[in-house]
């Protein structure tokens, strides 16, 4: 039975699989020296698995999608039953796959069944962006809630062990500001974690990058008595050397050390107010939906605002999916290159806003504000006005299928850049904020970028290797380093009566600035 099929090396389980043979759709049934004529693909995982009337559909990390008989799995599932039923269902499960038939189930090895495909499916060709992106990626807010990664309590243990860590890094930590308010990045030997949570950090990495692709820790101890500011930023970073290599951050038009230009630890907090940022102060400012450069972007809150402030997130291969449905030729147009600021070579790149990797995952990288001031520069190739409604249908239909909710103290959440969205709405001020006394109150959040150890491999072109760096997975790539290689450039001049946004549809900016995501989550 495929139940028993988790071995590390797909023909060796294979091998055992041949003791107990089951029925080929051709009627060939699966022999040992059929086993060893099958090639080895190694540690292949499922991207997706996805039964229909008669089959089932299964996506690989190597690229390939196949076509399974659901009588045939369903026989390997519950044995070669006359009346055995298709298969029901099917959930991923780290590197493997459980299916369920009737009241049985049986979990699969990836790596096994992807070694099975060659002769036991049908090939579906390469993925491809004229169809819909299938897979756990593809959520709506409203299931974003029902998510066991979404509002996860650590047990008293686990924070236990995060200010244990906390304390041991404390004594050797190096910083990057004379003000000691930014940790240089920490080794895991600087913040050493007990197994059982770095086993469960393992676990959430794991849901960044074949999941859903964000989590959200709701109990972090911001609030410890043993723990101030200081120590908790030296937490936050040595948190997420455990995820994987944390990235210098970037800001390409504000450039705002606070905000962690250049600095592996950002402040994200209101400087001054108003829409449109000035003289490289942070603002009390709604974002768009867009991406940072970086596989994976994580945010810890400190302090709450007044009022306001809700983070937005939504699925990027959800609404490439709905604006496939509903405008094609939109969806064609975010595969084509469009030109963004940033702080490298030429003070722009041209990269197109979603693509699909060598292991068939999504891609997409893009930031508004960025396509918009990408306009004042005299080498850059303009937007079109089909790219610019592109770019207005992926925030209106991301406040359609996305989540909103307002960051509490304690609150983290790690996204991945390449599938998911995030944005921001505008939040009031403190009184003591009012009077010009930034950064002791008011909403306050920290931030770092990280590239994930378990990170997906990325288109293998010059586009790509421009802005990444290496589009090899798993490596540190992305962000400021990778920006100023070529030579860091002034920043871009604007016009001073420039408004934010103002490069697109009024009805859709002012659509974002005063509604809501169809789903709030209120906590």
């Amino acid at each position: 039975m495929l139940s028993a099929l988790r071995s590390s090396s797909s023909r060796a389980a294979l091998r055992s699989f041949a003791s107990n043979p089951v029925i080929l759709p051709a009627g060939r049934t699966l022999s040992t020296a059929f086993t060893d004529s099958l090639p080895d693909y190694g540690t292949v995982r499922v991207r997706f698995a996805e039964p229909s009337q008669g089959h089932v559909d299964v996506g690989f990390t190597d690229g390939s999608s196949w076509r399974f008989d659901s009588s045939w799995l369903s026989r390997a599932v519950s044995g070669p039953k006359p009346s055995a039923a298709a298969i029901s269902g099917a959930k991923l499960d780290g590197e493997s796959v459980t299916f369920t038939v009737g009241d049985a189930a049986a979990t699969v090895d990836g790596s096994v069944l992807r070694t099975y495909a060659d002769e036991g499916g049908v090939d579906l060709g390469p993925p491809s962006l004229l169809e819909p992106i299938r897979g756990p990626a593809v959520w709506t807010g409203a299931e974003l809630a029902d998510s066991p990664w979404w509002g996860h309590h650590l047990s008293e243990a686990e924070i236990d062990d995060l200010v244990s860590a906390t304390k041991h890094a404390m004594q050797t930590v190096r910083w990057r500001d004379a003000s000691c308010t930014v940790p240089e990045p920490l080794s895991l030997e600087e913040f050493p974690l007990g197994q059982p949570m770095a086993n469960k950090l393992a676990s959430l990495a794991d849901e960044l990058e074949y999941g859903k692709g964000l989590a959200m820790i709701r109990n972090m101890p911001t609030s410890h008595p043993a723990l101030d500011e200081q120590s908790l930023a030296v937490m936050y970073v040595g948190l997420s050397a455990h995820i994987g290599h944390v990235v210098m951050q970037s800001s390409s038009g504000l450039r705002s050390v606070s905000r962690g230009y250049g600095m592996p630890l950002g402040r994200i907090q209101a400087e001054m107010t108003g829409e449109t940022p000035k003289g490289g102060l942070q603002t009390n400012n709604a974002f768009r939906l867009h991406t940072d450069r970086c596989d994976v972007i994580s945010l810890m809150s400190l302090r709450a605002a007044p009022s306001g402030g809700a983070s937005r997130l939504a699925s990027a291969p959800a609404i490439f999916n709905a604006l496939l449905e509903r405008a094609p030729h939109l969806a064609a147009v975010l595969a084509q290159p469009i030109d963004r600021i940033w702080e490298g070579e030429n003070g722009y790149f041209r990269l197109p806003v979603v693509g699909l990797t060598p292991s068939g995952q999504f891609t997409t990288q893009f930031s508004p504000s960025y396509v918009e001031n990408a306009q004042f520069l005299e080498d850059t190739v303009k937007a079109t006005p089909e790219q610019i409604a592109a770019l207005d249908a992926i925030e209106e239909i991301g406040l359609e299928l996305g989540a909103e909710f307002v960051m509490q103290p304690g609150m983290l959440f790690f996204l991945n850049n390449h599938q998911v969205y995030h944005g921001r709405g505008n939040w009031s001020v403190t009184d003591s904020e009012k009077t010009g006394d930034w950064g002791n109150s008011g909403r306050l959040l920290f931030r770092t970028w990280i590239s994930p150890y378990n990170s997906r491999p990325l288109p293998d072109t010059d586009q790509y290797r421009t802005v990444w760096g290496t589009v090899a997975g798993g490596a540190l790539r992305g962000g400021w380093d990778q920006a100023i290689k070529s030579g860091e450039v002034p920043k871009p001049k604007f016009p001073d009566d420039h408004v934010y946004y103002s490069l697109f549809d009024d009805r859709v900016q002012q659509l974002s600035m005063t509604t809501t995501c169809a789903t709030v989550l209120r906590y």
